[in-house]
């Protein structure tokens, strides 16, 4: 298994949870745990476009 496989991996399960997080600070009225979950998911697309851009380099 790679480096990447290990990245894109965690990515999946950070938006996940990113996405939980979401929808229960919805579903609970908490602005603050959806926030969390909304910027959980947010780091994640940005750790994938830089996987992205360091595979594209190769």
């Amino acid at each position: 298994m790679s480096y990447e496989d290990d990245r894109t991996r965690a990515g999946l399960f950070g938006d996940l949870a990113g996405k939980a997080k979401e929808a229960m600070g919805e579903l609970l009225g908490s602005d603050e745990l959806a926030e969390d979950g909304r910027d959980q998911q947010e780091r994640v697309e940005d750790d994938d476009a830089a996987l992205r851009a360091e595979q594209a380099e190769d």
